[in-house]
């Protein structure tokens, strides 16, 4: 019985995702074959400026992306630096109380 319902749950999900990918899959063909209709009587002028408008988008977006990279890497450069700096503090002032504790010793 209960192998059953999750049996029939399984099946329908499995039906509600094909019928989810069909409708998206409609959704696409749509959109090209408008995009189709709309290029149909495009000049070649046309496709050029929006070929290059196209590129620009992709270089603008390629070029913020390294910026935000560039800026990650510099703060994680920077976060090494410090948590180096801050061992090497650490270890010397470790050293300094060594030094501290031997001269009470010899006094």
């Amino acid at each position: 019985m209960a192998d059953d319902e999750k049996a029939q749950r399984k099946e329908a999900r499995r039906a509600a995702r094909q019928e989810r990918k069909a409708a998206r899959k409609a959704e696409l063909e749509e959109k090209r074959a408008k995009l189709r209709e709309e290029r149909k009587d495009e000049t070649p002028e046309q496709k050029a400026t929006r070929i290059a408008e196209k590129k620009e988008k992709k270089e603008a977006r390629m070029k913020k992306r390294d910026e935000k990279k560039a800026e990650r890497q510099a703060r994680r450069k920077k976060r090494r630096e410090e948590a180096k700096a801050e061992a090497e503090s650490d270890s010397s002032s470790e050293e300094d109380d060594e030094a501290t504790d031997d001269d009470e010793e010899e006094a």
